[in-house]
């Protein structure tokens, strides 16, 4: 198989490609087809040349005048005239010789590698692109002293250089490449890729621009190893059919280039059918039909063979009274069906591999390795499963299982169960119909044809028969109608509900958001993505959109900045400060990079790509994970230290980092790869966080941290859930609680003062020794902590307001409701603002937590509920009470609202 990675070709058997080493089965998500371009958004004369260049001069007299045609017809109305680029947009690449070209151009191809040698490049390896509809074998060179590469491109069909092109890689992931193609596409790439295209330039002339070109850098190219320049490559090619897509330069259509068939007799002339007996392909000249069978010469029957054939032909109907063509209703309706039961018997099959692991292997299904074994497994079970239900019982019994439960038969023009040959005429068609839409019209017919047949009936010589037709007419189509009904009601009903219930009510979701107060502004951004929101400052909420970083007035709903170069991103996290705030942004190619971005102005003061993982910024300075490394940057961008894995491996998960006083907790899981890794057990790496030193590290343990309590203390459970106390710089358990205790839900303090509390799920304690300070009321739970305050919450509606050390109560309130959950929204030295959400109630089509504002004034204890909506995210609500106005985001708005009075 190919290299995800790197595009190179490995045996099917392998698990980690030969060259790069990375794991070879592994989901890459890139969009699938072959890759046309419109060649009517090219200039006529400069897409001539470079035809012709390609064709040859035989080729380009039978073609260019064609193609001449087809671009002036097509060119004044706008329509496209598509052609192939790419058979797969994933890059496949096969080592080869140049040598092995048939028909190589010696003479040029020798002179131009003479002059490379000259300028000091050496061999490095051949490659042959399958992934080209055209195909291409290149020459890699290597220039170790400029460390730079440089790549001849040999035309496989004529043995010419269609051209040559000189590339080198910098460390500060930035690319260059000059190149004298002669039909380049015009993609606007990355900032950090520069292409120049010089076409009919000769090799020296590009030689010596890019030469200038490397001088005019900053910076010295890296020299990259076979392994570093493929995976390289393959991302810029990455990149390359991204834009090129995003840009409208290359299209995406179908899976794959259908091989063509050519005829036995005339190589050059595309095959049409095939003959009946000996099943030679056959172009339009070289078979004669008779009794509407295709025949080649050797086969075609005498003129005694044709009188017993038409003789002894028979009815597809038969001699049954009541027999009837089954129409596209009933047939539809096994079709549904059958797909039906393949659904539950691959279902079963998945589900059956999975428990079966289980109870063979100590490693569970579903992790790791396994989860890659089931899925392929089930994926080839599926296959075979699809060619088998569809061609055997039709090849035996006359039908699929669905077919004859509903009395239908597929039947030969003599009325007999048809041949191998016809059945699997009869599959292919509906496999080509899955991956290309047209053929759906060879389906539609069959209502407008006497013997109702599609296409796919006649290319068998099948036909579908059942015995009264008209009435099992009448009984299938109220069955699909109510099946595409349902579709709507379940499926496109729900997807669409959004745009929908802006005109309909009753499409409406009990999932909606609903703000019940009067709005002083509000902010519409449709389907783009608010939830990756964050409220900095005083008065400033910023969102990441399809459009771009924006930051809105909270108070005026005003536009304060827009930066357009960071979207489809969040952020990961905001300094508490006004320094600048850390945006973890994922990109289209498969690749993120983290900006630091000035709120006031919306500045990007810098950018560093990453191949995986993410990062914070804790204030001090910032941390990233990358796939085989930890880093510390400074706020201004320096690595101020890099801590590397000893494995040379692709890690399957990113790790997650936890910044605890002066250590950083790592926590990660290994891959098969690794040395005695396990898949159900997490890796944890304790660093220095000043030096980035390893502290510590635990591997295959079933330990899990949680909750940093700050200057290295940390939460740990163990396999039973049981909480204790630990100091991560020594790995040192202080001490653990009770089973009673449960989780440990918030704390104030450090566990070095006595001032420190741990407040777990029904009681809080001492965070020194973990002594029992005081035990909540009966059925309460932690809510949230308040500057003087513990906010507890019962299942009957009732907040308890205790004093955070001595547990004394200092005011009990009735919200009259279940409650999910409490947090503090607003706090001062006058009062506090809490928000409440109750616990779901069960609407039709979905549920709702009401939410509501509770204004609590801290000498008196008086309490004002107000109600605001319902489904709304607490966390993000800001109260602005000089104004009396309150900021609430929800999905696709945000806006600013008056309270109903000014508490």
């Amino acid at each position: 198989m190919y290299c995800p990675w790197c595009g190179i070709k490995n045996p099917d058997d392998e698990k980690t490609c030969r060259i790069c080493q990375k794991i070879l089965h592994v989901h890459r998500p890139v969009p699938q087809g072959a890759v046309h371009i419109d060649l009517t958004r090219y200039p006529y004369l400069q897409l001539m040349r470079a035809l012709a260049k390609n064709l040859g001069p035989l080729m380009s007299l039978l073609f260019l005048p064609i193609l001449s045609i087809l671009y002036w017809l097509k060119k004044p109305f706008k329509s496209p005239l598509y052609a192939t680029v790419l058979n797969s947009t994933a890059l496949k690449l096969e080592e080869t010789r140049i040598d092995s070209v048939k028909g190589l151009r010696r003479a040029p191809f020798e002179k131009t590698e003479k002059e490379l040698l000259e300028y000091g490049f050496e061999h490095l390896a051949d490659y042959e692109c399958i992934s080209l509809s055209q195909g291409i074998s290149r020459r890699v060179y290597r220039n170790p002293q400029q460390r730079v590469f440089a790549a001849v491109y040999i035309n496989n069909a004529r043995g010419r250089i269609s051209y040559v092109s000189f590339f080198g890689f910098f460390p500060d992931s930035t690319y260059l490449s000059v190149d004298n193609v002669s039909a380049a596409v015009p993609l606007a790439l990355e900032p950090k890729i520069t292409a120049i295209h010089r076409p009919g330039a000769s090799v020296s002339e590009i030689h010596e621009e890019f030469s200038d070109e490397l001088k005019g850098r900053p910076v010295s190219p890296v020299l990259l190893d076979q392994r570093q320049l493929l995976l390289a490559e393959a991302q810029i090619h990455r990149i390359t059919i991204l834009k090129g897509i995003e840009q409208g330069h290359f299209f995406l259509k179908g899976k794959n280039i259908p091989t063509v068939s050519t005829c036995y007799h005339h190589p050059t002339s595309a095959a049409v059918r095939n003959c009946s007996r000996c099943s030679t392909p056959l172009c339009e000249s070289c078979y004669t039909v008779q009794n509407g069978n295709a025949f080649c010469d050797r086969c075609l029957p005498s003129e005694e063979e044709n009188i017993y054939i038409t003789a002894t032909k028979g009815s597809p109907l038969g001699d049954v009274e009541g027999m009837g063509y089954a129409g596209l209703g009933i047939r539809t309706a096994a079709l549904l069906g059958d797909l039906f039961l393949l659904g539950l018997m691959a279902a079963l099959f998945y589900f059956g591999l999975r428990a079966g692991i289980n109870l063979l292997t100590d490693n569970p299904a579903g992790i790791g390795s396994i989860t890659s074994i089931v899925s392929i497994a089930s994926q080839f079970a599926a296959a075979l499963l699809l060619i088998i239900y569809f061609t055997a019982p039709v090849y035996r019994y006359g039908g699929t299982p669905t077919q004859k439960i509903l009395g239908l038969k597929v039947v030969d023009d003599q009325g007999h169960t048809p041949d191998l040959v016809s059945t699997t005429v009869r599959f292919a068609y509906h496999i080509f119909t899955g991956l290309f839409l047209f053929p759906v019209i060879g389906y539609l017919v069959i209502p407008f044809r006497r013997a109702r047949q599609g296409f796919h009936d006649q290319l068998a010589q099948t036909f579908v028969i059942t015995r009264r037709p008209k009435i099992k007419a009448l009984l299938a189509w109220p069955l699909i109608i109510g099946f595409i009904g349902l579709s709507i009601l379940y499926v496109i009903i729900p997807k669409f509900s959004p745009y929908l219930s802006a005109f309909l009510p009753f499409f409406s979701s009990g999932y909606e958001p609903e703000v019940t107060l009067e709005a002083r502004w509000t902010r519409e951004f449709g389907k783009q993505n608010l939830y990756a929101g964050q409220i900095v400052g005083d008065d400033r909420y910023i969102i990441t959109t399809e459009k771009g970083l924006t930051a809105i007035d909270m108070r005026s709903g005003t536009t304060l900045w827009i930066n357009e170069e960071l979207s489809n991103g969040f952020i990961q996290s905001v300094a508490e400060t006004e320094d600048p705030l850390f945006l973890f942004q994922q990109t289209e190619i498969e690749r993120a990079r983290i900006s630091l971005v000035d709120p006031k102005t919306g500045r990007t003061l810098w950018q560093k790509s990453l191949s995986t993982g993410y990062g914070f910024f804790d204030n001090e300075s910032i941390f990233y994970s990358g796939e085989k490394e930890i880093s510390r940057l400074s706020p201004e961008g320096e690595v101020l230290w890099t801590y590397s894995y000893a494995t040379d491996v692709n890690k399957m998960y990113t790790e997650n980092l936890i910044p605890n006083g002066d250590v950083l907790l790592v926590e990660r899981v290994p891959t098969e790869a690794e040395e005695g890794a396990e898949y159900d057990s997490l890796q944890y790496l304790c660093l220095n966080r000043r030096t980035g030193d390893l502290l510590w590290e635990r591997k295959g343990e079933e330990e899990t941290f949680t909750y940093p309590l700050g200057k290295g203390y940390q939460i740990m459970y163990d396999a039973e859930n049981l909480p204790s106390l630990i100091l991560l710089s020594e790995r040192k358990i202080l001490y653990t609680f009770s089973p009673e205790d449960g989780y440990i839900n918030g704390h104030i303090g450090d566990p070095t003062s006595e001032s420190g509390v741990i407040y777990t799920a029904s009681a809080a304690r001492r965070a020194t020794d973990g002594s029992l300070l005081f035990k909540y009321p009966a059925e309460a739970s932690l809510g949230c902590l308040t500057q003087e305050l513990l906010v507890l919450i019962s299942g009957n509606g009732m907040l308890h307001f205790l004093n955070q050390r001595s547990g004394e109560t200092g005011a009990i309130y009735d919200i009259g409701d279940p409650l999910a959950n409490v947090s503090v929204i607003h706090e001062d030295e006058t009062g506090i603002v809490l928000g409440v959400q109750k616990s779901p109630a069960s609407e039709s089509g979905g549920y709702t937590r009401t939410v509501s504002l509770l204004f609590m004034e801290k000498g008196t204890h008086a309490m004002q509920q107000i109600p605001i909506g319902k489904n709304l995210p607490v966390h993000q609500i800001r109260i602005f009470s000089r104004e009396g106005q309150v900021f609430i985001p929800t999905r696709g708005r945000i806006g600013s609202y008056l309270l109903p009075s000014n508490p």
